[in-house]
């Protein structure tokens, strides 16, 4: 048996399926758009189907099953949702700590493995501002486990 498909994949497949195994079932994870999204369906549909996603737009506890979403307003997201309450009833979750996971997109990763969700350079030169509500919400996030710095 040959190596070539050990070898054969790109960094984003390879952040998926890391993910993925990360997911514990029966866990709560707010999902970011992107490759969070992929992550999470990849882990519902192999080894946890208890997870428990929380999308940014607000809708808790869907099934992936309709197909990827395209974002976390996508309809697909709501498919057989716990609920759908908004985007203000998900951010209080994660503010109140009831999720597990948070798992989203970032533009970087700097050499201590914190994600950079909220601009690209650095404050106040920064080339340019990113999206992102949840680093609002509940402040620097790093994944797997925080790092400090020397």
């Amino acid at each position: 048996m040959s190596n070539e498909f050990a070898v054969q994949f790109t960094p984003q497949e390879m952040i998926v399926v890391v993910g993925a195994r990360t997911l514990e079932n029966n866990k709560v994870v707010f999902a970011g758009t992107g490759l969070p999204m992929v992550a999470i369906t990849l882990a519902q549909l192999t080894h946890a189907p208890g997870i428990i996603p929380v999308f940014e737009a607000g809708a808790v506890g869907s099934l992936l099953t309709r197909g990827l979403p395209l974002s976390v307003g996508c309809s697909r997201t709501t498919s057989k949702a716990m609920y759908l309450q908004g985007l203000n009833s998900a951010f209080e979750l994660a503010q109140r700590g009831y999720c597990d996971y948070g798992f989203i997109g970032g533009a970087e990763i700097d050499v201590y493995g914190n994600l950079n969700s909220t601009m690209i350079g650095a404050f106040p030169e920064a080339t340019k501002s990113l999206p992102c509500a949840f680093q609002a919400a509940v402040g620097p996030v790093t994944w797997p486990h925080p790092v400090n710095e020397p």
